[in-house]
């Protein structure tokens, strides 16, 4: 009786988890989207790669150079409090490498 509830439950609440990850996965590439466009129309470019995650949680200026939240003269950003952690990866690291070397790409 229980190895029948329990083949019923499991698939469900495995198909649930797999549903919040893809959600969360989801939201968090709309908010990077969002903010990069935000960070390109104020800087008139990109992030670069090398310096992605100082440039989207530290403050900036129109130059793109960063600073300490809160340093005078410095009027952009952040765009993040932290660069956010992709749930299928685990972790929150970027490059342009393989895929499955990193979290986002």
């Amino acid at each position: 009786m229980v190895a029948i509830l329990a083949a019923i439950v499991v698939p469900q609440l495995t198909s649930a988890a797999e549903e919040a990850r893809l959600s969360s996965l989801k939201m968090n590439l709309w908010r990077f989207r969002n903010q990069l466009e935000v960070y390109h129309e104020q800087h008139g470019a990109y992030p670069t790669l090398a310096n992605f995650a100082y440039q989207l949680t530290l403050v900036s200026n129109a130059n793109g150079a960063t600073a300490a939240v809160g340093t005078p003269e410095y009027p952009l950003g952040p765009y993040f409090t932290r660069i956010s952690v992709n749930p299928f990866a685990s972790t929150n690291t970027v490059s342009n490498g393989v895929i499955g070397a990193s979290a986002w790409y």
